[in-house]
């Protein structure tokens, strides 16, 4: 999530400030939800990340 996400956030031209302040969150919240090692994150916060973006939430089950 953290690598496509940041990604993201660099293509559309946002600081990470900029993408906090579109969730209505600070930034280091939402630096907590791009940490790759961060196991707590929940599904709606990753879904509402991801309209943040204009993307699509795909989970995969392995």
């Amino acid at each position: 999530m953290e690598f496509q996400t940041s990604g993201e956030i660099k293509k559309q031209g946002l600081s990470k400030a900029g993408m906090a302040h579109r969730m209505s969150a600070s930034k280091y919240q939402l630096e907590q939800l791009l940490h790759p090692e961060n196991k707590e994150v929940t599904g709606g916060a990753l879904l509402h990340a991801a309209r943040v973006i204009e993307h699509h939430l795909r989970l995969e089950l392995a």
